[in-house]
């Protein structure tokens, strides 16, 4: 790895990553095949493929030179029966969760089976920080996804 920053006097890599990649698996535009094919071209060194309600063989494709992480996008209820969009990022292949349970069980489920997991788009969900707050467990929120673009909430920002 050549790419390098200086962070506070120390040399760390810098790696280009998306955490957040869906395929025809569930409502991707393209094949994994295809995905992988694009962001290579683009540079990236990891992505992680998080499609909804599944997780993708990644120790089966080509990953052309990237690293590629297993990974799924959850969706049990939350408050005001709106259903959670939650990331878990490094589950292992085939994992699965109680869709009935809390968003809690899937935060928990997936942190038992080694996941870093991740509240995605909530402001694009309609969740308040309060809200989000309540999800104990989970490293941080998506702050921007590219695919709300088109509805003026890519950008996270939070209501009390």
């Amino acid at each position: 790895m050549d790419k390098k920053i200086n962070f506070f006097g120390k040399n760390l890599n810098v790696y280009k990553t998306n955490l957040h990649t869906h395929t025809t698996n569930s409502d991707g535009k393209y094949t994994p095949a295809e995905v992988i094919k694009l962001y290579s071209e683009a540079g990236y060194d990891v992505i992680s493929f998080t499609d909804h309600h599944k997780t993708n063989a990644v120790s089966t494709y080509d990953p052309c030179g990237m690293t590629l992480i297993s990974g799924i996008e959850m969706h049990p209820m939350g408050p005001r029966n709106i259903k959670w969009h939650i990331l878990a990022v490094g589950v292992p292949e085939g994992f699965s969760y109680d869709q009935d349970g809390t968003g809690q069980d899937a935060v928990d489920a997936a942190l038992s089976a080694g996941a870093a997991v991740f509240c995605a788009h909530p402001y694009w969900c309609g969740f308040t920080s309060a809200e989000v707050g309540t999800l104990k467990g989970i490293y941080g929120i998506e702050i921007f996804n590219s695919s709300c673009i088109k509805i003026g909430r890519e950008y996270n920002m939070q209501c009390y």
